[in-house]
C-alpha cells in the first residue's frame, strides 16, 4: 500500500490499515504535549531576551555525572583477582588479641570446664569405690 508523495519520493507504510483491532484512545494520549510551568517560565523569559547566567542555574550534573552516564567510565579496565596487590593484614596488639581470641573462644573454654568439673567428681567417685572395695578384700 503507497502512502502519500513527499515531494517525488514514494513512501510505503509499514503498518497495516488493521480496522477489526482498533487502538484504544489510552494510547492516543499524547503525554509529550503536557506543559511544564517552569520550562514555560524559562522560554517566556528568553523570548522577552533575558540576560541568563551560570548562576541560575544550580545543582546540575558535574562533568563527572554526564562521562559516567555517556558511558566513558566503563573503558576503565576491571582488576582481576591475579592483578589486585595484597593487603597488610591489620596490626592488632597482643592484649588486644587475647581479648578478641577469649571472647571467641569463651563459649568452648566453658563447655572444656565444665567438662573437667564432671570428668574430676567422676573420678573423686570411682576413688571412693575403689577405696571402699579396696578395704573389703
Amino acid at each position: 500500500m503507497i502512502g502519500m508523495l513527499i515531494g517525488n519520493v514514494p513512501v510505503k507504510c509499514i503498518i497495516e490499515d488493521n480496522s477489526s483491532h482498533p487502538v484504544d484512545s489510552e494510547y492516543e494520549d499524547n503525554s509529550d504535549v503536557e506543559t511544564d510551568p517552569k520550562v514555560e517560565n524559562v522560554l517566556r523569559l528568553h523570548s522577552e531576551k533575558h540576560n541568563f547566567n551560570n548562576l541560575m542555574f544550580k545543582r546540575g550534573l558535574t562533568m563527572a555525572d554526564v562521562e559516567r552516564m555517556g558511558g566513558k567510565g566503563k573503558s576503565k579496565k576491571r582488576e582481576t583477582k591475579a592483578g589486585k596487590k595484597a593487603v597488610a593484614p591489620e596490626t592488632v596488639s597482643d592484649p588486644k588479641f587475647a581479648t578478641l581470641l577469649y571472647d571467641k573462644m569463651k563459649p568452648e573454654i566453658s563447655r572444656f570446664h565444665e567438662t573437667i568439673k564432671n570428668l574430676n567428681e567422676t573420678v573423686k567417685v570411682a576413688i571412693q569405690e575403689f577405696a571402699s572395695m579396696e578395704s573389703l578384700v
